[in-house]
């Protein structure tokens, strides 16, 4: 387990909120000199503290939405290879980890609609039917929070909460230029202007203009690092919360209590049965039971299952997958 100064803490968060900020300004900000925050960087992605640079995407304002699926499947250590892969290759999956419980994957697609859903269930159950022993499928009907750099670890830093929320935006179409570039940005978002334009065979000059240019109409939201929590001693929890007889502002106030609680990174509201997705992050175990303890005591009289499972590990994180790229 890797130890983090107080400096080291202040630096990932800054860049958690910005990881194409320039190291001047992050040095400002972080109270250490350019080079300083250069050699902090370099030291993160040597020590896989940082695993890559990526972008949020807000994936309403280009026209798409989301859903996921748990995923139970045979117990073949060959075949067992064979599902990862086909869903990380997957065009349209943009997250996927391994877990340990009752559900072996929980993979997030984006989609264009219905019927986009509907052909991407056929096509997984028809190349995977001798794999796959069950699943459950949860359609993203309202986002509570995202956050990629839980509170925890800044939390006695006195920093301002930096959690993006879903808002409505009107939708902006993109030409093939600006698919180029949120392809790039989603894997590579710390690259230079220059080097953005060379993968993409444009001037750095365009690639500035179309990046400011989402920005502005939001489908380009933040750029971050994409921390690996379990070299800082933490374990990523997913769990599924389930209810029943809730009212509107019951509802609210559940939703209120896991967007507040500082160890969640990630939650949505499930359109097909109103369950929540939660993914979280917590040094002990304890921790996990005192979160969902308090849940369920609290809102004892409309729940009526807690689920959690161990992610083992993070196979994908693309929020603008070769799909969308040849769309």
């Amino acid at each position: 387990m890797t130890k983090l100064t107080m400096k080291d803490r202040k630096l990932l968060y800054y860049l958690s909120r910005n990881a194409r900020e320039s190291k001047s300004a992050l040095g400002k900000l972080v109270g250490i000199s350019r080079n300083a925050v250069e050699y902090k960087i370099q030291k993160f992605q040597k020590e896989n503290i940082i695993t890559n640079f990526t972008a949020v995407i807000n994936t309403v304002a280009i026209g798409h939405t989301s859903f996921s699926m748990l995923i139970k499947i045979s117990k073949n250590l060959q075949k067992n290879d064979e599902v990862y892969n086909y869903f990380i290759h997957h065009p349209y999956s943009i997250w996927a980890i391994s877990l340990s419980g009752t559900y072996d994957l929980f993979i997030e697609f984006i989609v264009k609609d219905l019927r986009h859903l509907v052909d991407i269930i056929k096509e997984i159950k028809t190349t995977l039917k001798d794999s796959i022993n069950y699943y459950e499928i949860h359609i993203d009907q309202e986002t509570i929070k995202v956050e990629h750099l839980i509170k925890d670890i800044y939390k006695d830093l006195k920093l301002e909460d930096h959690t993006i929320q879903k808002r409505p935006y009107e939708e902006k179409k993109l030409d093939s230029t600006d698919r180029k570039i949120l392809s790039v940005i989603s894997k590579e978002s710390n690259l230079p202007l220059v080097d953005i334009a060379k993968k993409i065979g444009s001037t750095w000059d365009v690639v500035r203009y179309r990046i400011k240019q989402m920005e502005e109409a939001e489908v380009i939201l933040t750029y971050f690092p994409e921390i690996n929590l379990n070299i800082l001693g933490y374990t990523e929890f997913l769990c599924k919360i389930s209810f029943h007889n809730i009212n509107d502002n019951m509802f609210q106030s559940i939703k209120n209590t896991i967007k507040e609680n500082r160890n969640v990174t990630y939650s949505f509201v499930n359109i097909n049965s109103m369950d929540i997705i939660i993914n979280c992050a917590f040094e002990k175990i304890q921790g996990l039971d005192n979160f969902l303890s308090g849940i369920q005591e609290k809102f004892k009289m409309q729940i009526s299952k807690i689920d959690y499972y161990i992610v083992k590990e993070k196979l994908k994180f693309d929020l603008f997958p070769e799909g969308l790229l040849k769309e």
